[in-house]
């Protein structure tokens, strides 16, 4: 797999762990991630801020890169 690809999968997972998602949505009270998507609020607390911060980074960076390649 190529380096982005790795990135794309591991931020598809993320986005696929109600969890971590649940704990965004509580976390940042409905803020919205940098593709502007607002998340769905179903209660959990497993989430970390490194989890925040992964799924707003690796959204920013496949954002960038899909940008680049217009």
């Amino acid at each position: 797999m190529k380096k982005l690809d790795v990135r794309v999968y591991n931020l598809i997972n993320i986005l696929h762990d109600k969890e971590i998602m649940a704990e965004l949505t509580r976390e940042k009270q409905m803020e919205e991630l940098t593709c502007g998507e607002k998340l769905v609020d179903i209660k959990s607390t497993k989430a970390t801020e490194l989890d925040v911060y992964k799924v707003k980074r690796l959204t920013a960076e496949l954002i960038n890169h899909l940008e680049n390649k217009k």
